[in-house]
């Protein structure tokens, strides 16, 4: 089975404290790929974290200096992607 290595995740606690234990992908809440290309990323790898069962998933690409966003809102079936410049997250720009 091959394994996605993400450059950023957060994971939710495990109720019984076990730390020694690798995170699975149902454990991820958030998934953050700094990629190139992020086309080849958004294909390929948004699908995996669907079934996983992800929430929110972003690429950050910084040749474009944008961040692509995935969402799956609770209570809308699919998915909303949305484009943001990095500039417009960092308030006073």
């Amino acid at each position: 089975m091959a394994r996605i290595r993400l450059d950023v995740a957060v994971c939710r606690r495990w109720a019984n404290g076990d730390h020694a234990t690798a995170a699975r992908g149902e454990d991820v809440l958030l998934a953050v790929d700094v990629a190139a290309p992020p086309d080849y990323t958004q294909r390929l790898r948004w699908p995996v974290y669907a079934r996983w069962g992800v929430m929110t998933a972003w690429i950050v690409d910084l040749e474009r200096d944008e961040i692509r966003t995935l969402r799956r809102p609770p209570s809308v079936a699919g998915f909303v992607v949305e484009r943001r410049r990095l500039a417009e997250l960092f308030v006073g720009n």
